[in-house]
């Protein structure tokens, strides 16, 4: 679930004005919540199953499955139960 205001961004460019955006694939697993407002920033390829972001938060870099991450920049809080 992707709720309202969030944002993954999917691409990057360089600081010259003539640079090309470069795509950068994403993977975002089953029974993932993302929480309102939060941002997924081009540096994290992928969100693991069963994962938790919550709102407001800024994702930096890859999450593990079955974690809940929060923060600026975001942290694991707890980790789950495979359930």
């Amino acid at each position: 679930m992707i709720s309202e205001g969030a944002t993954i961004y999917s691409h990057t460019h360089g600081t010259d004005p003539h640079s090309i955006p470069k795509g950068i694939p994403k993977t975002i697993g089953p029974k993932v919540w993302i929480g309102a407002h939060a941002l997924i920033m081009e540096n994290c390829s992928s969100i693991g199953e069963g994962s938790v972001v919550a709102a407001a938060s800024v994702v930096t870099k890859s999450i593990d499955p079955h974690v809940v991450v929060a923060g600026n920049p975001a942290r694991v809080i707890r980790r789950l139960g495979n359930d």
